[in-house]
């Protein structure tokens, strides 16, 4: 009966580094199939908040104007009007810069806008600069 109980305590339960390859490899395969359509899916997302920051934000400039009859200046004519502001705050985008807000000049229209991921005028993809001008031909 020792002996037996001697050859059982000597081998040792657990994996082989083969079968623990073989499992990293299916993990990396699934992670590299799902990753794609998961990515696209968190930044459409991510556009669609940001289309609907910039359009609240445009409503709130229309509204200024209408009212006084005059485009605002900067994002504190609109959090700080009297009696009531246009907007309590200005949000913050996505990536968790603040949005920017350029007056009309000489005939331009004003715009509203987000550099995307990276924070810098221009870019592709999640890069892109979205703004009010910008948000229909997105669609």
């Amino acid at each position: 009966m020792k002996k037996m109980l001697r050859r059982s305590a000597g081998k040792r339960a657990g994996f082989t580094l083969i079968e623990i390859m073989a499992v990293v490899l299916i993990i990396g395969l699934l992670i590299a199939a799902v990753g794609g359509p998961i990515g696209r899916a968190l930044f459409k997302g991510t556009e669609t908040r940001v289309k609907a920051d910039i359009r609240t934000i445009d409503q709130a400039v229309s509204f200024y104007k209408n009212e006084l009859r005059k485009y605002p200046d900067s994002w504190s004519d609109l959090t700080d009007a009297e009696p009531e502001p246009f907007l309590k705050v200005i949000p913050l985008d996505p990536w968790g810069n603040e949005y920017f807000y350029e007056p009309p000049q000489s005939g331009s229209d004003y715009v509203i806008g987000t550099y995307g991921a990276d924070g810098s005028p221009g870019g592709e993809g999640e890069d892109a600069d979205i703004t009010n001008q910008t948000i229909e031909q997105r669609n």
